[in-house]
């Protein structure tokens, strides 16, 4: 049973990086793609690492059976990854919906 939490950690850490990856060919795929979003994209693989070696680090108190270190570590991976997901939406949103002056043109056309 510990094994198998640990391995599904692992795996959506890994499903993580390649939407990861996803999102930077997409952006790259465009015209001129937004310098800030590259940098997100980028800030997003700093915290796929840290999660990465947060991970390594819960392994080890798993082993020892430090619950409580096992349980502060899950809620940093989780932490982190919530922090990716708020970020992703909220550049989501702003892609899909028209800028200030877009949506001016849009109700005057």
């Amino acid at each position: 049973m510990k094994h198998l939490v640990i391995k599904r950690l692992f795996d959506s850490l890994n499903d993580l990086e390649q939407a990861i990856e996803s999102a930077r060919v997409s952006l790259r795929a465009k015209h001129e793609p937004p310098v800030e979003l590259l940098s997100r994209i980028d800030s997003y693989e700093e915290i796929l690492r840290k999660q990465r070696t947060l991970g390594n680090d819960l392994c080890k108190h798993f082993t020892l059976e430090n619950w409580q270190e096992v349980s502060r570590h899950v809620q940093l991976i989780n932490g982190l990854s919530g922090m990716i997901r708020d970020d992703a939406r909220e550049i989501l949103f702003n892609l899909r919906s028209p800028s200030g002056e877009r949506e001016k043109e849009l109700m005057l056309s």
